[in-house]
C-alpha cells in the first residue's frame, strides 16, 4: 500500500485520491472487458448462431 501512495504522489491529497480511484475503477472494469471479448470469440470460433451472442449481450 505504501508503494501505491508513493507511486501516485500528487500536490494535493484530493489529487492523489482521485488518481487512486481512477486506477481502482480501471482495474475493476478490465475483467468485464476481457469476458465480453472472450464471449464474442467463443461464439465466432464455434460458429454459433448470431442469436447466441445477442442473448449473452
Amino acid at each position: 500500500m505504501t508503494a501505491v501512495l508513493f507511486a501516485t504522489m500528487s500536490p494535493t491529497l484530493a489529487g492523489q485520491f482521485d488518481r487512486i480511484i481512477d486506477i481502482a475503477v480501471t482495474l475493476a472494469v478490465a475483467p468485464y472487458v476481457y469476458a465480453s471479448v472472450a464471449v464474442a470469440n467463443v461464439v465466432r470460433y464455434r460458429r454459433l448462431p448470431a442469436r447466441t451472442l445477442r442473448t449473452y449481450t
